[in-house]
C-alpha cells in the first residue's frame, strides 16, 4: 500500500516539473519570437505556422510563468538559465584572451564582457525576474534574491532610438537588467545586506580555517585586535562595495554602512 507521505512527495515532485516547464516554454517563446521577426534568407517570413513571439500568445505563458515562479524549483531553474549563461560567456572571455595578443586581446575582453539579449527576451527575463523577486519578499528568501541578481550581472539590451527631425541617427540606449530589478523593494531591505554580509563572513572564516586566509588568518595575537573583528570588518566592506556595484541608492547604502559601524 502506497503511502500518505509517497503521494504528496510524487504530488510535489509532478508540480515542481510542471512549474520548471512552464519557465522554460516563457524563455523558448521569448527568445523564438525575436528570431521570428527576422526575415528568412530570401527575404520571406515565417507562414507562423507552429510558431509565433511572445507578443501571440505570450501574455498567458508569462502570466503562467510568473505563478510558477512562487516555487522555489522554478525559482532554482531560472536561476540556473542565467547562471548558466553567465558561465558560457565566462568562458568566452577565456577561450578569446587565450588566443589573442595586445589591443586584440583588449579588444575581444571589451566585447565580450557583457551578454546582449534581445529586446522582447531581455523585457520577459525582466518581468520573470520581478515575479521571483516578489515571492521571494513574500517569503523573506533574501538570499534568493541576492543571488538571483548576481546572476543578472552583465546581461543587457540596446534600444534603438529613433532618427531626430534632421534624419540624424539618435543615440541608442542600452539597459542592464541588474540595474533593471535593482530597484525592487527587497534589495532596499537591509535584512537582505545583513544576510550577504553574513554569507560573506562565513566564507571569509571558511578560507582562514582552510588555510587560505592570507597572513592575517592567525593575527589574533595583537592585544588590540577583538578576535573575528577583522573578518566582520572585511566582510562589510566587501558586502558595501557590492552594493556600491550593483547601484544600491546612497541613502540605503548609508543606512546600512551606519547600522555596520554602529
Amino acid at each position: 500500500m502506497v503511502s500518505r507521505e509517497t503521494v504528496n512527495e510524487d504530488g510535489m515532485l509532478t508540480n515542481d516539473a510542471k512549474d520548471r516547464d512552464t519557465v522554460r516554454r516563457c524563455l523558448e517563446k521569448a527568445y523564438q519570437g525575436t528570431q521570428d521577426k527576422r526575415p528568412s534568407r530570401y527575404g520571406r517570413r515565417s507562414s507562423g505556422v507552429g510558431s509565433g513571439s511572445i507578443e501571440d500568445n505570450g501574455v498567458v505563458l508569462i502570466a503562467e510563468a510568473e505563478s510558477a515562479l512562487r516555487n522555489p524549483s522554478a525559482q532554482q531553474f531560472l536561476v540556473s538559465v542565467l547562471s548558466q549563461r553567465s558561465r558560457l560567456e565566462t568562458q568566452r572571455r577565456k577561450d578569446q584572451s587565450d588566443g589573442a595578443h595586445g589591443a586584440r586581446q583588449r579588444q575581444a575582453q571589451a566585447q565580450s564582457s557583457v551578454s546582449r539579449v534581445q529586446p522582447r527576451a531581455f523585457e520577459c527575463l525582466v518581468k520573470l525576474c520581478v515575479a521571483m523577486l516578489e515571492a521571494c519578499l513574500e517569503e523573506q528568501n533574501y538570499l534568493s534574491a541576492y543571488h538571483l541578481l548576481t546572476h543578472t550581472a552583465g546581461f543587457c539590451t540596446v534600444i534603438k532610438a529613433p532618427d531626430d527631425k534632421d534624419g540624424n541617427p539618435g543615440v541608442d540606449e542600452i539597459k542592464y537588467m541588474t540595474a533593471s530589478i535593482g530597484v525592487h523593494p527587497i534589495f532596499a531591505d537591509p535584512t537582505l545586506w545583513d544576510r550577504v554580509m553574513g554569507t560573506h563572513l562565513q566564507d571569509r572564516q571558511k578560507d582562514k580555517a582552510g588555510g587560505t586566509g592570507g597572513d592575517d588568518a592567525g593575527a589574533s595575537g595583537d592585544g588590540d585586535e577583538v578576535p573575528g573583528e577583522s573578518d566582520e570588518y572585511e566582510a562589510a566592506v566587501t558586502t558595501i562595495y557590492e552594493m556600491i556595484s550593483y547601484g544600491v541608492p546612497a541613502e540605503d547604502l548609508a543606512k546600512f554602512a551606519q547600522k555596520v559601524s554602529d
